[in-house]
C-alpha cells in the first residue's frame, strides 16, 4: 500500500472516528433535549389548564370545564386522563365521567405513566380553589420525541457526511503533497539502478522529503563522479594495453610460423594458449572501449542492405565445432527471402555472436537451441531459445546491465564466468538501430529465450 493511501486512510479513519463520536454525542444530546421539550410542553399545558379552569370553578360552572378537558384530550394522544379536584377533595370534572363526584384518592404510581398535580387558585382573590391531576403515557411521549429525533438524526448524518467529505480534501491534498515527490524520487532511483545517473531532481522546501531528495541527489552526484573516474581509468588502461597486446599477438604469430626455428609440440600448445588468452583480452578491451564510445555518443553505425540469414549462417559456422563437441542440436527456422533489412551488418552479427555464445554457454550437453527469424509488421524479429537452466524473474531485468551476469538462485554465485559486457553491448547496438532486445524465461529448468526486434528499413530505424 502506498504512503499516500496509508496517510489518507489514517486521516479518514481519524476523521470518521471524530465524526462518529461528535455525531453520537449530538444524537444523544438532541434525544435528551427533544424528550425534555415534550415534557416541558405538557407541564406548560397543565399550568395553562389550571389557569383556564379557575374562573369556571369560582362560579361553580363545571360544564365548560368538562368540554375544555375533552378538547385537551383529543388534541394530545399521550394524555390518558385529567381530573379537576375542588378544595374538599371531590372530583368535579374529568375526562372519565364515571369519576365525577367521587373522592380523589391521589394519582396511583404506575410504570410507564407520568403524573402531575398542580394547584388551582382564584385569579382575583388568590385563594386556593382546588387542584388539577393529569396523567400521560410516557411511552407515547417518547415516541413523539423519537419521531422528531429521526428528522434530526438524518440532518446529523447528512451534515456529518458532508463535513467528513470536506475534511477528506485536505487529507487528499496532504497525501499527494507527500507521495508525489516520493514517487518522483522512486522513479529517479530506479533510473540509477538501471545505470542512469542523470537525475531530474529539484528538491524544494525544508521538509523531510526534500531533505531526503537532496541527500539522494548528492549521493548520486558523487556516484557519477566515481563512475566517471572508473570509466576514465578503464579506458586509459584499455588504451595502454592495446599496444602490448598487439605486440604479443605479433610475436606469437611469428613463433608459430617457425621463422626462428621449429617448436616442440608442448611449446606449440603453450603458444596457442597465449594466443587465445590475448584474443580474449583484446575482445574485452574492444568491448570496454565500445562501451565508452556508446556512453559518449560517438559509436557510429555503418548501415547498408543486409541479409539476416547470411549473417546468422556466418555466425553458426564459427561455433559449429562447439555444437558438435557438446552434442547440441541447433535448429534454424527462417526464410532467406524474408530476411533482408537495412542495418550495420558487422554489429548485428556481433549481437548474434553474443547471443549464440551465451546460449551455448548455458545449454547443457545433448541439449537444444532453436533460432527463429521472421517479419513482424515493420520489424525483423530474431529469437534464440536454449534448453538450459533458465533464469528467475528477478534476474531477467539485470541481464543487459554492464558487468551483470546471471546468478544461481540458491547460491547467488555467477553461473558462468565472463566479462558481463556482451549483452550490454548487444542491447546498445539494437537500440541504436531503433529496436529493442529482451529475455524471457518460464522459470528455473525451462530454458531462456533472447529476442530482438529491429526496423527493416532505414526510415523506420531513423525514426
Amino acid at each position: 500500500m502506498t504512503i499516500a493511501r496509508k496517510l489518507f486512510l489514517a486521516m479518514f479513519s481519524v476523521g470518521l472516528f471524530v465524526a462518529l463520536a461528535a455525531g453520537g454525542f449530538f444524537y444523544f444530546y438532541t434525544k435528551n433535549i427533544l424528550y425534555n421539550n415534550e415534557l416541558n410542553s405538557r407541564i406548560n399545558d397543565v399550568k395553562k389548564m389550571s389557569v383556564t379552569v379557575a374562573d369556571s370553578m369560582e362560579m361553580n360552572d363545571y360544564v365548560p370545564i368538562v368540554n375544555y378537558l375533552g378538547k385537551m384530550k383529543s388534541q394530545d394522544a399521550a394524555l390518558m386522563d385529567i381530573a379537576i379536584i375542588d378544595a374538599r377533595g371531590e372530583i368535579v370534572a374529568s375526562t372519565d365521567p364515571l369519576r365525577i363526584g367521587s373522592r380523589y384518592k391521589g394519582a396511583p404510581r404506575e410504570t410507564g405513566v407520568l403524573s402531575w398535580e398542580m394547584g388551582i387558585h382564584s385569579v382575583l382573590k388568590g385563594s386556593a380553589l382546588g387542584r388539577v391531576s393529569v396523567r400521560y403515557d410516557e411511552g407515547m411521549i417518547r415516541s413523539f420525541s423519537s419521531d422528531a429525533l429521526g428528522v434530526a438524526a438524518r440532518k446529523i448524518v447528512f451534515y456529518t457526511a458532508v463535513a467528513l467529505l470536506v475534511g477528506c480534501i485536505p487529507g487528499i491534498l496532504l497525501a499527494l503533497s507527500i507521495s508525489k515527490p516520493l514517487k518522483k524520487l522512486a522513479a529517479e532511483c530506479r533510473k540509477v539502478s538501471d545505470g542512469n545517473l542523470a537525475l531530474d531532481l529539484a528538491p524544494q522546501g525544508n521538509d523531510e522529503v526534500s531533505a531526503v531528495t537532496r541527500e539522494v541527489k548528492s549521493m548520486v552526484d558523487k556516484l557519477g563522479e566515481v563512475d566517471r573516474m572508473k570509466d576514465d581509468f578503464v579506458n586509459n588502461v584499455s588504451h595502454e594495453l592495446r599496444s602490448p597486446l598487439a605486440s604479443i599477438k605479433s610475436y606469437v604469430e611469428i613463433m608459430q610460423s617457425g621463422a626462428f626455428g621449429p617448436l616442440t609440440a608442448k611449446q606449440l600448445e603453450f603458444i596457442e594458449m597465449i594466443k587465445k588468452a590475448s584474443v580474449r583480452l583484446t575482445t574485452f578491451i574492444n568491448n570496454v572501449l565500445d562501451v565508452a564510445k556508446i556512453k559518449a555518443g560517438k559509436f557510429e553505425l555503418d548501415c547498408q542492405e543486409s541479409n539476416l540469414h547470411d549473417l546468422l549462417s556466418d555466425t553458426l559456422k564459427m561455433y559449429q565445432p562447439l555444437f558438435i563437441e557438446k552434442g547440441i542440436e541447433c535448429t534454424v527456422q527462417s526464410e532467406r527471402e524474408a530476411s533482408c533489412l537495412f542495418c550495420d551488418s558487422e554489429n548485428i552479427k556481433r549481437v548474434m555472436i553474443n547471443l549464440v555464445s551465451n546460449a551455448l554457454k548455458f545449454t547443457q550437453e545433448k541439449g537444444s537451441i532453436v533460432i527463429t527469424m521472421g517479419i513482424e509488421g515493420a520489424m525483423m524479429r530474431f529469437s534464440i531459445k536454449d534448453s538450459g537452466h533458465g533464469i528467475s524473474a528477478e534476474e531477467l531485468p539485470k541481464l543487459f546491465g554492464r558487468f551483470e551476469q546471471a546468478r544461481d538462485d540458491k547460491t547467488r554465485s555467477v553461473r558462468k564466468k565472463g566479462t558481463g559486457l556482451g549483452l550490454s553491448i548487444s542491447r546498445d547496438i539494437v537500440e541504436l538501430h531503433g529496436g529493442r532486445i529482451w529475455a524471457e524465461s518460464p522459470g528455473e529448468g525451462l530454458g531462456t529465450t533472447f529476442l530482438f526486434l529491429i526496423p527493416r528499413s532505414h526510415q523506420q530505424g531513423a525514426s
